[in-house]
């Protein structure tokens, strides 16, 4: 049984010991999250990476309830220093190690400028900024990044969905943008749907899930909503190019071999999307 409570004073002063935590954890990037305090909760802030190497805000509130609840099964004294750190990292903790790697990777990619990240657009990221870090062995870089959140489904953050296969073919990295033997293209990517997975891009509608063979071969010049439907109307009336398949019964590798992906090709669209945000 808890021995103190946590009332505003209280939740204030293990706000300053989450902060400590929180910058010994994050101590080796440029990135510093904040964690500030009111009278019922606690916030943390971060300038992040996304899973397209764009830049974005994290935040993420934590109520005094469940903060009183995560700190008194640790140390039901009082608040400290090591509860302060256990906590951080059973609500963040996979997601700081993502960021760790994506800054070694972003600095091999040339994304940075004097140690301050370049001010890429949201939607895309070119090929040419990418091909150095995605050659020879730096796709294990990508690797550990995608495999650090199959391990926490729990920590899905924007738009990284660890269902989306990242692997390598011929010595290039297999993004959900990739198709056949062709340059990886890193989307930002929407998501539409989470059961099952459904994501897109303008360009590309991914989706992690069976589709009747017969309805992929007569998909060409038909409408997206003949095939699958997303309930966004400008989306459904998008006039479907190709239907490309990646998975164990198609070219290439991923990581996930089980996972049978399919990319659905639109016809381009005048209409701007804008930014995906957090």
């Amino acid at each position: 049984m808890s021995m103190f409570q946590m009332g505003p004073a209280e939740l204030r002063e293990f706000s300053h010991l989450l902060q400590t935590a929180c910058d010994q954890a994050t101590a080796s990037i440029p990135d510093t999250p904040t964690i500030t305090a009111d009278d019922t909760q606690l916030t943390f802030v971060s300038d992040v990476w996304t899973s397209a190497m764009t830049r974005d805000v994290l935040k993420v509130t934590m109520q005094k309830n469940w903060v009183h609840a995560k700190v008194s099964a640790i140390s039901p004294i009082e608040p400290t220093a090591t509860s302060a750190a256990l906590v951080l990292e059973g609500l963040i903790g996979p997601t700081l190690r993502v960021q760790i790697d994506r800054w070694i990777l972003a600095h091999d990619q040339g994304l940075m400028s004097n140690g301050i990240p370049s001010n890429l657009p949201s939607d895309r990221m070119l090929i040419d900024r990418t091909l150095a870090a995605m050659l020879g062995n730096d796709i294990e870089r990508l690797r550990s990044a995608a495999m650090s959140l199959l391990r926490d489904r729990d920590f899905e953050i924007g738009d990284e969905m660890p269902s989306v296969p990242v692997g390598a073919n011929n010595g290039m990295a297999v993004f959900s943008r990739q198709i056949g033997r062709g340059l990886p293209v890193v989307g930002s990517w929407i998501t539409l749907c989470k059961d099952p997975p459904i994501l897109f891009d303008g360009s590309y509608v991914v989706l992690d899930g069976p589709i009747p063979e017969t309805s992929i071969f007569a998909a060409p010049s038909h409408r997206l909503k003949d095939l699958i439907d997303t309930g966004i109307l400008s989306l459904d009336n998008r006039i479907i190019v190709a239907v490309h398949s990646l998975g164990e019964h198609a070219h290439g590798f991923t990581l996930w071999d089980e996972i049978l992906c399919y990319y659905i090709e639109l016809e381009p669209d005048s209409v701007p999307l804008g930014p995906c945000r957090l």
